[in-house]
């Protein structure tokens, strides 16, 4: 999954890509940098050079953690939602 936002309060997209063995791919917004096998990037150049690492690698790692939906509604009131 490749998940360019500028801002994301907690990521449901990003949770639901990882619980399906979906390699994510994003910019370091919500949830996105705890998540254990998620690669975040900052530019372009640099998520092309991270997805074709991935790539060639052939890995089939995932998936890892699992979310609770008291985290998610935790993240949610936090933000005064």
């Amino acid at each position: 999954l490749l998940h360019c936002s500028d801002f994301e309060s907690f990521g449901m997209v990003l949770i639901e890509a990882q619980s399906l063995g979906v390699k994510v791919f994003s910019t370091p917004t919500g949830v996105a940098e705890e998540m254990k096998n998620s690669t975040t990037f900052t530019n372009n150049g640099e998520a092309t050079h991270e997805m074709i690492k991935f790539l060639r690698s052939g890995s089939d790692e995932l998936p890892l953690r699992q979310y609770k939906v008291e985290e998610t509604v935790d993240s949610y009131l936090k933000l005064g939602l």
